[in-house]
């Protein structure tokens, strides 16, 4: 076992989802899942064994073999275009395909990362994407992630390798960095010549999100990293990421190392994409998020106590809540007797958690179960209250 894995404590969002699951298996009635970041509408069964079909008929011999370095090239120019549909400016980049957008952190990480490198990131954000970047032993620089943008982003991004932001429907907040932060972000980069890596999973989801970093930014400062998972279903295992044209080939060597697309899954995301199912899908997720979201700030209006904070959520699954002076983990367990699950906010925080936060997740859950779990939630954290709350 490597001393970087020893060192490393297991991911917290993992933990949580380990006593969210124990805990529903005593619970009688439904749960509200106000946790899951997976989404609950996935393509129609009969579109995808199309698909299967299609790819099959078509491209038999590449089904039944190794996928060639960076994915198949006609996946990637249909990538490509689908994000150029987006707004997402590629240019002179090269776009690879991978087993996921973890499995694309992994190879970038095994590429690029050397140990003792400092990597800065958002704080709070989605925790587990820089376990590898640990692992391959660099060290982390959290910048605090506000409703205003990144805090002393300037001084927070000197002396780093790269910079780690999820800056669309962002995972855990919800909030979307503005065309300005990006701006900022892109400016320092090529400024101080670091890497911003750009995790953008969300961002067909995302209710009129500005271009992202990847527009701003010169060719060889920036890698944009995406995925299906959000607005497919993760099971398929296919992401994407952009990378420079010269850190391209090194890239590519280390993605060899453990071989772990699958054709299958890649031709039948290529097929689903060719014949405009993807964009539907989008369209679909999009809207459907919008739905919820209103759901979800409404009853926290109408029944959260008052002191509760949060920022407005556009677009993507999560908003994220502040409830001062309470112990959102300690609330949990009190929540899940009452039927709602969601996840503690000290899972996304590099250092110093804030406990009294919370990531609410709409991905899995419709209106009017997300108004009953927003009224159970409510009276969870009232029975934990320290004193009264309003």
């Amino acid at each position: 076992m490597s001393k970087g894995f020893r060192e490393l404590s297991w991911a917290p969002i993992m933990k949580y989802f380990i006593r969210i699951e124990e805990a529903v298996k005593e619970f009688k009635g439904g749960v509200v899942n106000l946790a899951s970041g997976s989404p609950d509408v996935v393509p129609r069964p009969e579109e995808v064994m199309d698909a299967i079909s299609d790819v099959a008929s078509r491209y038999w011999g590449e089904v039944v073999s190794y996928p060639p370095p960076g994915g198949p090239r006609r996946l990637r120019d249909e990538v490509r275009a689908y994000l150029a549909s987006q707004g997402v400016d590629l240019g002179g980049m090269d776009l690879l395909v991978f087993s996921g957008s973890m499995h694309a952190l992994n190879v970038l990480s095994l590429a690029l990362i050397r140990a003792g490198d400092l990597i800065a990131s958002e704080n709070p954000t989605f925790t587990d994407s820089l376990i590898p970047m640990k692992l391959h032993g660099a060290s982390v620089r959290p910048i605090a992630l506000t409703p205003s943008g990144l805090e002393g982003l300037a001084r927070g991004v000197e002396g780093v390798k790269a910079l780690y932001v999820v800056p669309t429907a962002n995972n855990p907040t919800g909030m979307t960095y503005s065309a300005e932060a990006r701006s900022e972000i892109a400016e320092l980069s090529s400024e101080h010549d670091f890497l911003v890596i750009e995790d953008d999973p969300y961002r067909a989801l995302a209710s009129t999100p500005p271009p992202p970093i990847v527009n701003y930014c010169r060719a060889h400062t920036c890698v944009y990293v995406g995925s299906f998972s959000k607005v497919l279903a993760p099971g398929f295992r296919v992401a994407y990421a952009a990378v420079p044209r010269e850190l391209s080939e090194v890239v590519m060597k280390a993605s060899e190392v453990s071989l772990a697309l699958s054709s299958l899954a890649s031709l039948v995301i290529y097929a689903l994409l060719r014949k405009g199912l993807v964009a539907r899908y989008a369209a679909e997720g999009r809207r459907r998020c919008e739905l919820r979201l209103k759901a979800l700030v409404d009853a926290l209006r109408d029944y959260m106590p008052y002191a509760a904070l949060w920022a407005e959520p556009r677009g993507g699954f999560y908003a994220f809540i502040k409830v001062p002076g309470v112990n959102m983990d300690k609330v949990l367990d009190e929540a899940l007797r009452r039927g709602v699950s969601y996840v503690p906010g000290p899972a996304f925080y590099l250092d110093s958690p804030d406990l009294s936060t919370a990531r609410l997740s709409i991905a899995k859950t419709r209106e009017d179960d997300i108004v009953r779990g927003v009224k159970a939630l409510s009276e969870a954290v009232k029975s934990v209250a320290p004193g009264p709350i309003t």
